[in-house]
């Protein structure tokens, strides 16, 4: 039984990759780790009390923990994705779109002038394309601060994983007192992976699980029996041990007795290799490296006999090589390899709910800063708008009225707080006066005014000044109400609005006085 998960990247995420990291240069892994997922996993498991009857299970075969790799929209499709497929040649003519390869492992053979193909950190395949991406990953810059006496203060480079990404792992499960222990890890749906989460990285969240029997990536299996050949793909870093018990890359022996077939042999391959570090937290030491070949090697085998389809499933099921618990050794035969002819680059979409799930609380409060700089900006293009298409009805009232009630709005400026209520007691006030007069003209009273000024102020600028913020914020303040991810009825306080709509009273007066004056 296979628990499957979808993971997102909340904040951003490292995982140093010791492989290709320097001096000075951190780089991070493009996928997430079994190895990651184990610790999560024995790590919560440990603070329960069944965990000294567990822990022998966690650790053994009867576990994998396979590694998480991106999943992405293609098409309104959900695609999970795999470790690029080697053995690929191209042309090194530039072309947009699909472009033609050529396999090298079928036969060995390639076209003077070619060179391997570009394709990525990850595929999925579809008929005899192949369709390739990379996660999108960033860096920053930092200054070790140097803890110990005359350490020297580098500046070093650290690279990580752009948050919003989603991943898709599964952990294989033959035991099922393990199994219900291991789905009450996914109740609690935020994790934390990876290095530097102390500074806000690493924060993940569980998007969904399910329990599954379907061998992974099982859809690029045979559907059959086969004869011949195939060809063995490593979907994970793998090496096997030999006889003596030294790291081996493939024991063709060993391979040959799991699949149950004569004469086994490597005819051609496409591979790469990899030194695996890791980091004993008991011993506080890293652990010996081990020579692996490197996700994404494809090996052409020939043989005599058929190789049957539980065979097949039996490899794809168990893995090969060493530790296998750790995602290590998971492989694939691959159906229909030869016949891949074009490569075409996946155009998807993040899957990110809002910008401010990419970033961390430092970056929120820089990025707050600066949409309620430009929020403001906006607001007042859209208030000078709003003064040419709206009229301020007190063109009829007496110049000394209009010059109480403008004074009474500039008094009320450094109380915005308090202005709503004091302003609209004293207009109270002013109509009950009017109403009261027995002195008639041909001038309006300040009803109708008290009325327009109620009116402005019951309004929040986002909603009065709306149809002319849509002009200039764009398409995510018509769509979510939102500047740069963020909703903009949370950019400014309640005081720092009134404060917009008092001045807004005053521009008004302001134009209506000179429009006056004009006439």
């Amino acid at each position: 039984m296979y628990i499957r998960y979808l993971l997102k990247n909340v904040s951003k995420i490292r995982i140093t990759d010791d492989s290709s990291s320097q001096n000075e240069q951190s780089e991070t892994l493009s996928y997430i780790p079994g190895s990651t997922v184990r610790g999560v996993v024995i790590n919560r498991l440990a603070l329960t009390p069944q965990f000294d009857k567990l822990k022998t299970g966690l650790f053994s075969d009867q576990v994998r923990y396979l590694n998480a790799y991106p999943v992405i929209h293609i098409e309104d499709r959900e695609e999970e994705m795999i470790p690029s497929l080697k053995g690929f040649y191209e042309s090194k003519e530039i072309t947009e779109g699909k472009k033609q390869i050529e396999n090298v492992v079928a036969d060995g053979e390639i076209t003077p002038g070619n060179k391997r193909a570009g394709i990525g950190k990850n595929c999925c395949l579809s008929d005899n394309v192949l369709f390739y991406m990379s996660p999108e990953l960033g860096s920053d810059l930092r200054i070790n601060i140097g803890y110990q006496e005359n350490e020297k203060k580098n500046m070093f480079r650290s690279s990580y994983l752009v948050p919003g990404q989603l991943f898709c792992g599964y952990i294989e499960v033959r035991d099922e007192n393990l199994l219900r222990s291991i789905c009450t890890i996914f109740e609690d749906k935020k994790w934390y992976l990876g290095n530097s989460r102390t500074s806000g990285y690493g924060e993940c969240q569980i998007v969904k699980m399910e329990l599954t029997d379907e061998i992974p990536y099982g859809k690029y299996l045979p559907d059959g029996d086969r004869l011949g050949h195939v060809y063995l793909y490593l979907a994970s870093n793998t090496a096997m041990r030999s006889e003596e018990g030294e790291y081996t890359g493939i024991d063709v022996k060993a391979l040959e007795k799991k699949l149950g077939v004569e004469d086994l042999k490597i005819a051609f391959c496409s591979t790469s290799t990899v030194l695996v570090r890791g980091y004993n937290r008991i011993w506080n030491s890293k652990t010996p490296c081990v020579p692996m070949y490197e996700m994404g090697s494809v090996f052409k085998l020939e043989f005599r006999g058929t190789l049957k389809k539980e065979k097949i499933d039996a490899l794809c099921r168990d893995g090969i090589g060493v530790r296998r618990n750790e995602g290590f050794g998971n492989v694939l035969i691959l159906d229909r390899y030869e016949q891949i002819q074009y490569k075409q680059k996946a155009d998807f979409k993040k899957t990110v709910d809002s910008v401010n799930s990419e970033l961390t609380e430092e970056e929120k409060q820089v990025l707050r800063i600066a949409a309620k700089g430009y929020y403001k900006d906006c607001l007042e293009q859209a208030k000078m708008q709003y003064l040419v298409e709206n009229t301020f009805p007190g063109q009829k009232l007496p110049s000394s009225q209009l010059g109480t009630i403008r004074s009474y709005i500039q008094k009320l400026m450094y109380q915005p707080l308090e202005a709503k209520e004091k302003l609209l007691a004293y207009l109270d006030h002013a109509v009950e006066k009017d109403e009261t007069t027995k002195k008639h003209t041909n001038r309006l009273k300040r009803v109708s005014v008290a009325g327009f000024i109620r009116n402005v102020l019951d309004s929040a600028p986002e909603t009065l000044l709306n149809p002319y913020l849509q002009r200039y914020i764009g398409e995510s303040y018509v769509k979510n109400q939102e500047v740069m991810g963020i909703p903009v009825n949370q950019l400014l306080a309640e005081d720092e609005k009134m404060k917009f709509q008092l001045q807004l009273l005053i521009s008004m007066i302001q134009l209506d006085n000179r429009k006056g004056i004009e006439e």
